[in-house]
């Protein structure tokens, strides 16, 4: 046996007590460093109170109490992007608030963070409450105090908090990059507040009523700049290699407008009267930052002017963003954009560009006053923000651009835009429930919101008059400015300058009375226009107006206005009607030649349909003297007659006949409604016989304009978007062989020369038509990508989805679901746009969305517009009973899940029945009216 020696044995005594003493000294600092992280130090006394473990809940709260009024946030942020795979944020707020009721519990936003120290302090009085616990919920952090905080005292609450940076959604805080001129990924940090993620960056109340001011701290690599919303105080050394930027104190402001980037991004920039503006981009990309830097500050000062209030900031950064999940956000002071959204490559000579850059920055700097200077109350409110911007917009470019006639276009992108999804039993009204939950937030961002808010507004300055209207909003921003407001305040501002204005008509209801009907009621009315030639008169009356002729409409009512003309006379006053029938005498008319026309030339946010003897004396005057008719006219005329033979309301004889003739003087408007008709009629009737025969008169009317269209570099804005639009029909739609053929020999001339210049209104089309007709045009483009071949407008990309090969489709699909090199899953919104206008990708579609749901909510599930837009295009190409209990089925399955696509699938569905119907009951007429005109 073996034995120890004394010595031996002295030893290992001294070892275990060693031993037993560093375990002694361990336990003290875990039991020290657990009362840290669960102590509250109250400053009135300089005690420390032990927290219990706070109590954790899966359940959510939508809007927090309003208990307490934040005045001031002094947020202290320390940013790690670069420690993959976990890139944290360590920091703490402390928030100066006034108590509005008394209590003994404070509520604030966060979410994915976690918490240390809190404390309490009070300003005005001798003590603050003591913290004694918290309570967790999903988004909500319940702060338990030992008594209850006194009615109108002042107080700082003070919380340490550890929270991450979003590496799969664009939204909080997150990462973006770009490619160096080495190839090289380079990461940055930015944010996306808006609608509710600024409580996944700092714990606040994040709400947009509660404005309040904020000082910003971050903590940033050395190597890195950071940007804010205010302009910077100092920059200092916080540790080595780490440097600390403290900016100003900023206004009075919504937590979803705080904003910041820290990158190595490079600038420009330019003063205009004391404001500093600034565009920021990757340095391969500064370049075509110039457009930005030369027109936001002419913007400044057109809406300066226009609201009579001056931009309250002393700078404005504009940041050129790749990994976007929008257009752009107005963030005050720091507004961020995709990057093909702001940067305008000056050598490509491409007007289109230009106007698409400059509609984003018009919009987001009108922000800086509606949305900004005065916000929502809540977000059912959303309307004024994105409704009043998207309007306004084309009030800052129409005066950066006069040349361009950019109100023409308005009917193009918002008016006609809504009028087919307001249309359905789905949609929504603009203003909705005060109940809104947090998550239904961002199902809002759609047209409705967008669109037809803003063309509710042209209706409403149409028809109060433009100084009456602009004296209006003049008055709503002075007496809110730095506040929140509701819709009503809006109304009372304008009933206020109207005053004894008697534009608005007669027997015109109070504008609060009329704009709430508007913005309450889903959907739009049609107008019936009935003539009675024998007796002289015309009668008007009203329906709830349905895509689909098989529903039941909505029993409710519109305020509506309507004026006149009869032949060549001049219009008529203003008539206004609501619930019953309003019948107006007329002189005597001739039935055979007198015509009426309702609202010449105003854009009012309904449908007309007449008796049909008046559609064809109004097509035999269009015919005769087709100027007779204003551009505006023939486009609502032609968009009219489509949609009310679609829903049954006419025969297709009117549009069919009207398209004959209304297109030929090829103005960009008339056939951007054409062009969109008729593809939705080939969709309808892509497996029946008559496809051949519709597409046959198609051609006849696109083949004119094709053999008049130049090839060469338009000199407008107009000639750029009207060669696109004829070029893109006749070799992509229709396939012309005479412009299949010259695309072809266009771009086997660009490939061998890359000097060789191609108008960029015709790129796309070419590009495009290549690689529908040339595998090796495919193969091209495909290896670019591979290679990463710098194109930031994605017109490789884009012409690669107009392949007719189901297996290349499948193979580009899948790598950007994998966000392989080269194919990044953040376009993939716009991989599905493309594929949703290919006969052969469409149909693969619905397939790709549901397999891959998990993988694609996982990426974009909170994040705004992304969700809505692939399942409108995912579903596009279903048609039948079978196909709908796919949708049916798969809404079922993952209901819990679908988040703010849930409207979008209701929409998709009730597009699908639509399309049921009328290949049951309407394409007989159809197919009739063809005949008649071939």
């Amino acid at each position: 046996m073996f034995c120890l020696s004394h010595d031996m044995k002295m030893r290992l005594l001294y070892a275990a007590v060693l031993l037993l003493l560093l375990l002694v000294v361990i336990l003290v600092c875990l039991l020290t460093v657990i009362t840290i992280l669960f102590t509250i130090k109250d400053s009135s006394d300089d005690q420390t109170v032990p927290l219990k473990l706070p109590i954790t809940h899966t359940e959510t709260m939508e809007r927090l109490p309003k208990v307490i009024q934040p005045i001031w946030y002094r947020l202290t942020l320390e940013v790690r992007i670069h420690d993959p795979p976990m890139r944290t944020t360590n920091g703490s707020i402390a928030m100066e608030f006034k108590c509005n009721n008394a209590t003994d519990k404070i509520y604030l936003n966060y979410k994915n963070m976690s918490f240390g120290k809190i404390i309490m302090k009070a300003i005005n009085l001798k003590s603050a409450p003591k913290v004694t616990n918290y309570e967790l919920l999903s988004d909500v952090i319940i702060i338990e105090l030992s008594q209850k905080l006194k009615l109108n005292g002042f107080y700082v609450i003070e919380l340490y908090f550890k929270g991450v940076v979003n590496v799969l959604q664009y939204n909080g805080l997150y990462i973006s990059s770009y490619k160096n001129e080495n190839n090289t990924l380079v990461e940055f940090a930015t944010t996306q507040m808006q609608p509710v993620s600024a409580r996944a960056v700092f714990p606040c109340i994040d709400d947009p009523a509660f404005k309040a001011h904020f000082t910003i701290a971050l903590i940033h690599r050395q190597n890195y700049t950071a940007i804010s919303n205010m302009e910077v105080e100092e920059v200092v050394e916080e540790r080595p290699n780490w440097m600390r930027s403290t900016f100003k104190k900023s206004v009075k402001m919504s937590t979803y407008l705080i904003a910041f980037v820290i990158s190595d991004l490079v600038q420009i920039n330019t003063t205009v009267d004391n404001l500093l503006f600034r565009a920021w981009a990757d340095p391969l990309q500064i370049y075509a930052a110039q457009y930005a830097i030369d027109t936001a500050p002419k913007l400044v000062k057109f809406y300066e002017n226009m609201f009579n209030i001056s931009f309250p900031l002393n700078k404005i950064d504009m940041v050129a963003i790749e990994k976007f999940s929008g257009g752009a956000m107005e963030n005050w002071g720091l507004i961020t954009f995709r990057e093909v959204a702001l940067l305008v490559d000056y050598e490509a000579n491409y007007r289109t560009q230009e106007m698409k850059a400059c509609m984003v920055i018009s919009h987001e700097i009108a922000h800086q006053w509606f949305g900004n200077l005065v916000s929502p109350e809540w977000w059912n409110d959303l309307w004024l923000n994105e409704g009043f911007a998207s309007f306004i917009e084309y009030a800052g470019m129409d005066f950066v651009e006069p040349s361009w006639s950019i109100w023409d276009y308005f009917l193009l992108n918002e008016f006609f835009q809504v009028l087919l999804p307001d249309s359905l039993m789905n949609s929504h009204a603009v203003l909705t429930d005060e109940k809104l939950g947090v998550y239904q937030i961002t199902s809002l961002f759609d047209k409705i919101t967008y669109s037809k808010s803003a063309s509710i507004i042209y209706m409403l300055r149409d028809l109060i008059g433009n100084i009456t209207f602009k004296n209006g909003l003049i008055y709503y921003l002075n007496k809110y400015k730095y506040s929140s407001a509701t819709s009503n305040n809006l109304w009372d501002a304008l009933q206020w300058a109207l005053k004894n204005n008697s534009n608005f008509g007669k027997n015109a209801p109070p504008v609060t009375d009329f704009m709430n009907n508007w913005i309450k009621l889903v959907g739009y009315p049609v107008v019936n226009v009935f003539t009675d030639f024998k007796n002289s008169s015309i009668t008007f009356s009203q329906k709830h107006f349905l895509a689909g002729a098989w529903q039941e409409a909505l029993n409710q009512y519109w305020h509506v206005s309507i004026q006149i003309q009869i032949s060549d006379a001049e219009p008529s006053e203003k008539y206004w009607f609501f619930d019953n029938n309003l019948t107006i005498p007329l002189k005597k008319l001739d039935s055979s030649k007198d015509w009426i026309l309702a609202n010449p030339n105003s854009m009012l946010l309904y449908r007309v349909n007449y008796d049909l003897q008046n559609w064809r004396n109004i097509i035999k005057a269009i015919e005769s003297d087709i100027n007779k008719f204003s551009i505006n006219d023939r486009a609502v005329l032609l968009d009219n007659s489509f949609s009310l033979a679609q829903a049954g309301y006419v025969t297709y004889e009117v549009p069919l006949k009207l398209s004959q003739i209304a297109l030929l003087n090829k103005e960009i408007i008339t056939w951007g409604v054409f062009r969109s008709k008729v593809k939705s009629i080939l969709n309808l009737i892509y497996d029946r016989s008559e496809h051949a025969s519709f597409t046959e008169y198609v051609k006849k009317i696109t083949q004119k304009a094709f053999m008049d269209l130049s090839w060469e570099v338009p000199k407008t804005l107009s000639g750029e978007m009207r060669q696109e639009i004829i070029a893109r029909m006749a070799c992509i739609d229709l396939e012309i062989a005479d412009c299949i053929d010259k695309s072809l020999r266009m771009f086997q001339k660009w490939k061998e020369n890359n000097t060789y210049f191609i108008s960029h209104s015709l790129k796309k089309t070419v590009f495009c038509t290549s690689v529908m007709h040339d595998n090796s045009v495919y193969e091209y483009f495909y290896n670019m990508l591979v290679n990463n071949t710098l194109n930031k407008d994605h017109l490789y990309l884009k012409a690669l989805f107009c392949t007719r090969n189901p297996v290349q489709i499948r193979v580009l699909i899948s790598k950007f679901l994998a966000d392989d090199e080269g194919f990044p899953i953040n376009l993939l919104q716009e991989v599905f746009q493309e594929l949703s206008e290919n006969p052969i990708g469409k149909s693969l579609l619905w397939y790709t969305f549901s397999s891959s749901f998990e993988k694609i909510n996982a990426h974009f599930h909170d994040v705004t517009f992304v969700i809505p837009i692939l399942v409108e295009a995912a579903t596009s190409g279903l048609h039948d009973i079978a196909e709908l209990r796919l949708i049916e089925d798969f809404m079922r399955v993952h209901n819990d899940s679908i988040g703010n696509g849930k409207s979008a699938f209701a929409q998709a569905i009730e597009i699908i029945e639509n399309k049921i119907f009328w290949r049951q009951k309407v394409y007989p007429n159809f197919v009739k009216s063809l005949k008649m005109v071939s």
